[in-house]
């Protein structure tokens, strides 16, 4: 069998018996309790049973196990509870002293902190999927710009085979490498401006500003 809590058993044996009917008992029903004498029930059944003459202490604890207090047609003070009434002992265990407010705010805080954390877990993760995705686009974007640029390259190539001779691509081709350089940097201007030109309008039409990319890496530069 259950056992009811301490207060609330000895509040009810103390209601049972007789010789306290003059100081503290139950109302006509049996529902509720009434004390008649509050200083003699403070200084004797108080005094013995709980250790203490506070009243203010004995109406503290009825509020933490959930009694009410109403008053009846003499303007006397009935406490009672839906489980507490005569002949409802077996009941009795039922009734559960409420947690304190610091009890109930740490276990709040206990119920919380878990959630905290998964939330901050799942931001995190989030944050996480943001820069993957910023990573992957920047890849991508540097991808598109180096397939672009051998695809120019792959053009000035053909555009030089195609406008020059065998002859005079043998000849540029048997030239030590030092002096392709010079030529295409300018030793002969208007060399290298006839075969730059298309390659430099080309770039110009496509790689500024980035239009055949979905963005473009300048607007990375915040993330780095």
């Amino acid at each position: 069998m259950n056992k009811p809590a301490k207060f609330v058993a000895i509040l009810y044996d103390i209601l049972e018996q007789d010789n306290f009917k003059t100081t503290i008992r139950w109302t006509k029903d049996g529902k509720g309790f009434y004390i008649l004498r509050i200083p003699e029930f403070q200084s004797t059944i108080m005094e013995e049973f709980f250790n203490t003459q506070n009243f203010q202490s004995f109406l503290r604890q009825l509020s933490l196990y959930g009694f009410k207090m109403k008053k009846n047609e003499k303007n006397q003070k009935i406490y009672n509870h839906p489980l507490f009434f005569q002949g409802n002992y077996q009941e009795l265990y039922k009734i559960q002293r409420r947690k304190k407010a610091k009890d109930i705010q740490e276990q709040y805080f206990d119920s919380v902190s878990p959630q905290i954390s998964i939330n901050n877990m799942r931001h995190q993760l989030e944050t996480l999927r943001k820069q993957q995705q910023q990573l992957l686009m920047q890849m991508r974007i540097q991808f598109q710009i180096q397939f672009l640029i051998a695809k120019k390259i792959n053009a000035m190539v053909d555009h030089f085979n195609e406008n020059y001779t065998n002859e005079q691509r043998k000849q540029i081709y048997e030239k030590p490498m030092h002096l392709l350089f010079q030529l295409i940097f300018g030793h002969k201007p208007e060399f290298a401006s006839n075969l730059m030109e298309p390659l430099y309008e080309d770039l110009i039409g496509q790689l500024s500003p980035f239009s055949e990319f979905p963005c473009s890496p300048i607007q990375f530069a915040k993330f780095l």
